[in-house]
């Protein structure tokens, strides 16, 4: 018996380390050249994280490093202060934009094995967790680029495990990790304070005795500091709507909210009250009430679609990703199932399930109410986040069927296999177009041209000039 137990002990340790060098592998190999440019969404960051570390002010020195106001209206206010971490260690420019969020990426995995195992207390389901974040396609290629939904997302989870903690000091610890990630993403400010209890509600779920409900109240008492971080998201939420939002020109984009976007629910309302016959319903069932309910069923649908799942990410609008592949693998859909019904049919992990479900369906939040154009990848990311939890539910279940346990093996390993060409192979050529690599061509003949005629002049005329002098200052690494 002893000898069996070592061996699966050893067992799990080289399935370990090749986890981990795998995950290594995925995240650094050819960082400096795979993506080959930025996307605006990344640019506009990086060119003011290569400014403040040269000069501790943003490009047109207006702002300081602490500064609450955004540099652009359509973007978050610290993202640039957090990716300046990269320019301090690397002077190659695309490796810069990237080492921090492949910081990210690399202890992503283990943040959320750590909250598996502060959640439900068992090996199994922190080791699963751990391998599917690893292998994960959508969050092995965030990790390689510098999207501030990711940056967010990341401080969020980081804030959440500290708060799960017993330790007072880790529990307050994680008020301003939650405070620096409110500020990375301008979508994902809405749900820190959901995000923040739907943690609290899970970690109380799973202490309940027996799931009894009559225990939900003594339980809530044991919560003591960790309220703290709901009053501060609260805080951050007040403070941003009335303080902050009014003062900068990115209170326009509160038009584009369902809710406040009167041309369109005024023009929803009309059409189908004109295209109806007369009758008595007619306010009742065609009302800006129910096109907003309608509007974000439709959005809904749209975040779990399954060819935005399982086979294009969204070319049109998420150009960026490795649109030729899904979000998941199929075998993680699969698992998807599988974790869920296993854990809503079971007694003790029924209300883990709902809870589960009920994160998954509520915090896509930004993608639902956004009128403006559909785009899922970045803004349904947190439910994206808790099926690949669920998945790993899912895996566990089929580990303990000794056949189904190798057949969920190969398929992951071909998966895995098929997103490694579609990356490092397919990808490098895809992703030049939406990245901009008109501009990074730009830069470069820019930079000859001087060379070879230094009292020569090259005027450029384009829709965006700006991106165009900021691509010529970050690749010419001015």
């Amino acid at each position: 018996m002893k000898k069996i137990f070592s061996q699966l002990a050893r067992l799990e340790n080289i399935a370990f380390a090749f986890l981990l060098i795998f995950l290594l592998w995925s995240r650094l190999f050819q960082l400096s050249k795979l993506p080959a440019t930025l996307p605006h969404d990344e640019m506009v960051y990086a060119i003011q994280a290569q400014s403040f570390v040269l000069q501790g002010k943003t490009l047109d020195q207006r702002q300081g490093f602490f500064s609450l106001r955004p540099s652009h209206i359509m973007y978050a206010e610290w993202p640039a202060q957090v990716m300046s971490l990269g320019f301090l260690l690397s002077k190659q420019p695309l490796l810069a934009t990237h080492l921090t969020s492949v910081l990210m990426g690399l202890t992503l995995p283990f943040l959320m094995a750590l909250l598996a195992y502060t959640l439900w207390q068992r090996a199994d389901i922190t080791k699963a967790t751990f391998m599917v974040f690893v292998l994960s396609p959508l969050f092995w290629q965030m990790s390689r680029l510098s999207y501030d939904s990711f940056y967010a997302l990341w401080f969020y989870v980081a804030g959440g495990v500290l708060l799960l903690q017993s330790k007072r000091s880790l529990e307050l610890l994680s008020l301003p990790v939650f405070t620096v990630g409110f500020f990375q993403y301008q979508g994902f400010k809405l749900i820190l304070l959901p995000w923040i209890g739907f943690l609290l509600l899970l970690w109380i779920v799973t202490r309940l005795p027996d799931h009894k409900l009559r225990s939900f109240w003594r339980a809530i008492l044991q919560l003591r500091y960790k309220l703290l971080a709901l009053l501060l998201g609260l805080s951050l939420m007040l403070f941003y709507g009335l303080v902050l939002l009014p003062k900068q020109d990115a209170s326009v984009r509160l038009s584009s909210l369902i809710f406040t976007d009167t041309e369109y629910l005024s023009r929803v309302v009309d059409t189908e009250r004109r295209l109806s016959l007369n009758n008595p319903l007619a306010s009742v069932l065609s009302n800006k009430a129910t096109a907003i309910g309608l509007f974000m069923l439709q959005r809904l649908v749209g975040v779990f679609n399954p060819n935005t799942l399982l086979l294009l990410i969204e070319p049109n609008v998420s150009g960026f990703s490795v649109w030729t592949h899904g979000v998941f693998y199929w075998v993680e859909l699969a698992l998807l199932f599988v974790g869920l019904a296993v854990l809503l049919v079971r007694a003790k992990t029924h209300l883990t399930g709902l809870g589960l479900l009920f994160g998954v369906l509520t915090l896509c939040l930004p993608a639902l109410i956004n009128s403006g154009g559909e785009w899922y990848l970045l803004r349904s990311m947190f439910s994206y986040l808790l099926v690949t939890l669920l998945a790993a539910w899912g895996l566990v279940y089929v580990w303990r069927l000794p056949f189904w346990r190798y057949v969920v093996l190969g398929v992951y390993l071909l998966s895995v296999l098929n997103f490694t060409y579609q990356y490092f192979y397919r990808y490098p050529i895809i992703s030049l177009d939406w990245g901009n690599f008109d501009e990074r061509v730009l830069a470069r003949y820019i930079v000859l041209h001087q060379a070879q005629y230094p009292e020569g002049q090259v005027r450029v005329y384009g829709p965006e000039p700006e991106y165009d002098f900021w691509s010529y200052l970050f690749y010419s690494r001015l």
